[in-house]
């Protein structure tokens, strides 16, 4: 849930393998209850980043992550 953070994000959902099982565009949330996110298929970790980050880095779906 995204209370109390000031700029909408992507959440990118992975997977244990390390590969992105789900991306989730997130708005602020200044009410009481926030909406909670969850991914479409299991996902061990996520990783939030600046909105439309996915989007003009071409991250999707599918894409795996490599770890330096």
């Amino acid at each position: 849930w995204m209370k109390n953070t000031l700029i909408p994000l992507d959440m990118v959902f992975i997977s244990e393998q390390l590969e992105i099982v789900d991306i989730i565009y997130a708005e602020p949330c200044v009410k009481a209850k926030c909406q909670s996110y969850r991914p479409e298929s299991p996902a061990r970790y996520v990783l939030e980043v600046n909105e439309n980050f996915t989007i003009e880095k071409d991250i999707e779906i599918g894409n795996k992550i490599k770890v330096r």
